[in-house]
């Protein structure tokens, strides 16, 4: 008999906590859901990998990912890759492109900021520009895409 009492109080308690937890759930859940859209200007930050290898001028070498691994790029000699930047919020944001200081003498673009609609599109070049005078050597980096809120 306690057994039996003691199994019916246990089950009890479980279906109240799951009943509170359900209840609590549905109130408080979207209200912290809502806390991020409204603080701050940041929607979304894309960190993306950089990659090179600095060679010998009159070596050619090729790289076809999607990503920014320029692969080897000769003493001299410029590489170029394009990324494309897709607003998918229900705003106007402002787009911002940040390079790592450890790669950022080598890596440049024409676009550094500029204001995206909502599902505007924008394709911008990234450049690795290699000085003849530059040391042999494996670089790497990240390049950061911000989003904030306008």
């Amino acid at each position: 008999m306690k057994k039996e009492n003691a199994v019916f109080i246990i089950s009890g308690i479980i279906i109240l906590a799951l009943i509170i937890l359900i209840i609590f759930s549905s109130f408080i859940v979207p209200i912290f859901q809502k806390i991020p859209q409204k603080q701050g200007k940041i929607v979304h930050v894309q960190k993306m990998p950089v990659n090179f290898e600095i060679v010998e001028s009159y070596i050619i070498g090729f790289n076809t990912d999607r990503n920014l691994n320029f692969g080897q790029v000769g003493r001299g000699s410029i590489a170029t890759k394009k990324i494309t930047i897709i607003n998918v919020f229900k705003e106007k944001v402002n787009v911002s492109i940040k390079v790592d200081e450890n790669i950022s003498k080598f890596i440049f673009t024409n676009e550094t900021g500029f204001v995206l609609n909502i599902n505007e599109n924008k394709t911008i070049p990234i450049s690795v520009s290699v000085n003849k005078s530059e040391e042999f050597g494996n670089y790497s980096g990240f390049l950061e895409v911000v989003m904030e809120r306008v």
